[in-house]
C-alpha cells in the first residue's frame, strides 16, 4: 500500500511498464526551519544522477525528502520541513500535482502498509479531454510556441514563473473557474472560454476559485525566436530576388546583421549536409549505421568493464576517472554522427556550394 502512487506498487520497474507513460512539468521544493523562514531548494538536489523518477514513486519521495532534511541539518538549520510539489502528465492528459504541496514529507510517517494520504489522485474523469487537447496542440504548437494543459484541484493554487523571452504568454480557460494573481496586486478573474496575456519577468498564481477542478491551458510564444525567424525569412528571401549588385555600386553588407548572415550560411549548410545524407548510396548508408551500432556495443561494453573493474578493485583516482570519461564521450559523439571522412566531404561540399 505505501508504495502506490498512480500506479499500483513498484509498477514503474516491471516489463510492461511503457504502458504509462510519464511528462515532467515541473518540481518545486521548499522547506521551512524551525522559525517558519521559508527557503528553495533545487530538484534534484545531493543526487549524482539528474533523473527525476523518484517524483513518480512515494517511498522514494519520502526518502528524498529525509534525505535533503538530512543534508540542512548538516548546514546548521534545525528541524526543517520538506515540501515537495510535483506536477506530471499520465498518459496525455493535463499535466496536474501529484502530491499534496502542504504536507511536511520529511516528518511523514509512512509505512508500507498503509496508503500514503499525501498522494492526489489521477484526474481520470478528465480522460476524454485527450483528443481535443490533441487538437489544441496541433492549432498551437510550432517552432516558436509551445502550449502547456493544466488542471488543478478546488482551493490549490499554480506558482509559475514567465521567462522574459515569453513576451506574449497567454492563459485561456477550459473547465471551472480561476482567479490569476500577479506581483503588482492585480488579481482578474477568468472563466470557461476567456483568455488573460501573462506579463513575463513576474510570478503570478493561478487560484482554482470553482467547486469543480479546473482546466487551462498556457500558450507560450518565444518573442526573441519569432523576431530571429523575421529576419532569418527576411535575409533569405533578399537573397533570392535581389539582382547581381554592380560592381561600381557600393556595398550594402555593411549593413546586414553579422549574426543573421553567419545563422543562414549554417542553416543552408545544414541542409546539403542533410539532403546529401539522405541520397547517399545504400552501401554507405549501410557501412554508416554498422559502424553506429559497433559504437554503440563497445562503448556499453567499456562501461561494464569499469563498473566490474571498480567494484573487484576499488574506484580510481579523479584524473584517470575524467580520462575514462571523455575517451566514452568521444566514442559516443563518433557513434551518433556520420564518419569522418563522409562528414567532412558533406561539409566540403557544402561549404562549396554557399
Amino acid at each position: 500500500q505505501g508504495y502506490n502512487g498512480w500506479t499500483e506498487g513498484p509498477y514503474g520497474y516491471s516489463w510492461d511498464m511503457m504502458v504509462h507513460s510519464f511528462q515532467n512539468q515541473h518540481i518545486k521544493i521548499s522547506y521551512k526551519d524551525k522559525e517558519g523562514k521559508e527557503g528553495f531548494i533545487k530538484p534534484g538536489a545531493f543526487l549524482k544522477s539528474r533523473r527525476s523518477r523518484w517524483s513518480a514513486h512515494p517511498d522514494m519521495t519520502i526518502q528524498y525528502a529525509r534525505c535533503l532534511k538530512y543534508q540542512l541539518v548538516k548546514m546548521g538549520i534545525e528541524n526543517p520541513s520538506i515540501y515537495i510539489d510535483v506536477w506530471k502528465s499520465l498518459n496525455s492528459r493535463f499535466q496536474q500535482r501529484m502530491y499534496n504541496p502542504n504536507v511536511d514529507l520529511a516528518n511523514y510517517k509512512w509505512s508500507p502498509f498503509t496508503h500514503p494520504n499525501f498522494t492526489l489522485p489521477v484526474l481520470s474523469e478528465l480522460s476524454n479531454w485527450r483528443q481535443k487537447l490533441k487538437e489544441l496542440k496541433k492549432l498551437h504548437r510550432n517552432e516558436t510556441q509551445n502550449i502547456v494543459f493544466v488542471a488543478d484541484f478546488p482551493g490549490m493554487h499554480l506558482e509559475n514563473f514567465v521567462q522574459e523571452d515569453f513576451g506574449n504568454t497567454t492563459i485561456s480557460v477550459l473547465r471551472g473557474k480561476v482567479l490569476v494573481e500577479v506581483d503588482s496586486g492585480r488579481n482578474v478573474s477568468l472563466s470557461v472560454g476567456e483568455t488573460l496575456k501573462v506579463p513575463p519577468g513576474v510570478f503570478h498564481k493561478v487560484h482554482t476559485i470553482s467547486n469543480i477542478t479546473s482546466c487551462y491551458f498556457y500558450v507560450y510564444i518565444n518573442s526573441t525566436d519569432v523576431s530571429l525567424n523575421d529576419k532569418l525569412n527576411s535575409y533569405a528571401k533578399e537573397q533570392t530576388v535581389t539582382p547581381v549588385p554592380d560592381p561600381l555600386q557600393k556595398s550594402t553588407a555593411v549593413n546586414e546583421d553579422p549574426f543573421i548572415v553567419e545563422l543562414n550560411q549554417q542553416q543552408e549548410a545544414r541542409k546539403i549536409v542533410q539532403h546529401g545524407s539522405k541520397y547517399r548510396p545504400f552501401a554507405q548508408r549501410a557501412a554508416r549505421f554498422m559502424h553506429k551500432k559497433f559504437m554503440t556495443f563497445r562503448r556499453s561494453f567499456l562501461l561494464s568493464y569499469y563498473s566490474c573493474r571498480n567494484l573487484i578493485f576499488g574506484k580510481p583516482n579523479t584524473e584517470q576517472l575524467a580520462t575514462e570519461r571523455e575517451y566514452l564521450d568521444l566514442w559516443l559523439t563518433m557513434s551518433n554522427s556520420s564518419r569522418p571522412s563522409e562528414h567532412s566531404q558533406d561539409q566540403r561540399n557544402a561549404k562549396r556550394e554557399l
